[in-house]
């Protein structure tokens, strides 16, 4: 990077710091006894810049971080599929309260997609939509085995409910639903997943 920031001019070493002239670019970063550290200034012509006057990284700022990354690993991932953006805005700003973190789809390609990126710890899923029914809900338990699906629909009848749950859809409602209900089935199926995070 020290060969990059130098348009002009030359660089010399002098112990544990660099001395550059006609230093372009601000905030040049080089690393000194392992640790980064950065010129904070534009330098002139003739003037000398400290490449070891400034700690951009700290151990305890590293160790922060990790922990804080940990924490959202560890976090809940609720997959909320639905065509209707109303709705769907709905169910969001009900269930946010779980401590849960939300991705969002608008139809079954984009929900098969996320399922890929990022395994969901629960699926709550529109039925009669884009890319939906019940091949949608098959191609679901077979992309994410073990995670808990619920479905929401407002074309439901016996025999649809008998055949998703022998799917292995874990909880089926009928809109509309009651928000106190889904919450419940919610909390129910993420159990320990969700940390401690409702009351």
């Amino acid at each position: 990077m020290l060969k990059n920031a130098i348009q002009q001019g030359h660089s010399k070493r002098r112990g544990d710091t660099y001395s550059v002239r006609y230093v372009e670019p601000l905030n040049v970063a080089r690393t000194t006894h392992g640790k980064r550290r950065v010129s904070a200034r534009r330098g002139r012509a003739g003037e000398k810049s400290d490449f070891s006057s400034i700690l951009l990284e700290s151990e305890e700022g590293r160790t922060q971080r990790g922990k804080r990354m940990t924490q959202e690993r560890k976090q809940s991932v609720l997959l909320i599929v639905e065509d209707d953006k109303e709705m769907r805005s709905l169910l969001c700003d009900e269930l946010y309260d779980l401590g849960v973190y939300i991705r969002e789809a608008a139809d079954g390609d984009e929900a098969l997609r996320l399922v890929f990126d990022t395994r969901p710890s629960l699926i709550l899923t529109d039925l009669r939509m884009p890319a939906g029914g019940l091949d949608y809900i098959s191609r679901l338990r077979t992309f994410a085995p073990g995670v808990p699906i619920v479905l929401l629909t407002s074309f439901g009848d016996p025999k649809t409910r008998a055949n998703a749950l022998a799917m292995g859809v874990e909880a089926y409602f009928d809109k509309p639903v009651r928000i106190s209900e889904l919450k419940g089935a919610v909390r129910r199926l993420l159990g320990p997943a969700l940390d401690g995070n409702i009351t």
